[in-house]
């Protein structure tokens, strides 16, 4: 199940929940589709760097975990990811 992040949260950093559904939607009739590979990869970084920030580190480290395997040249979820790990070995 994917975590609960409000509609308002989404919106602050571009993202809506329809269109990580339509991204979604899009790989499960195609899913060597490039763009929407990409595109869900870059929204499922930011929903990870939103559950970051609201300090749901294993949720957080899901969803940049699932962004690298949809493309695993994501820079900001490869970097997010550890800053979360040195977080949690950090407490």
């Amino acid at each position: 199940a994917a975590p609960s992040i409000s509609c308002a949260a989404l919106q602050s950093v571009g993202l809506s929940a329809e269109a990580m559904e339509e991204f979604r939607l899009a790989l499960r009739v195609q899913p060597d589709y490039l763009p929407a590979r990409y595109n869900l990869s870059k929204a499922l970084a930011k929903a990870g760097g939103l559950l970051a920030r609201e300090g749901r580190f294993p949720e957080a480290l899901a969803e940049f975990d699932k962004a690298l395997a949809l493309d695993p040249s994501n820079e900001d979820a490869r970097r997010n990811r550890e800053l979360v790990h040195q977080q949690l070995a950090g407490r």
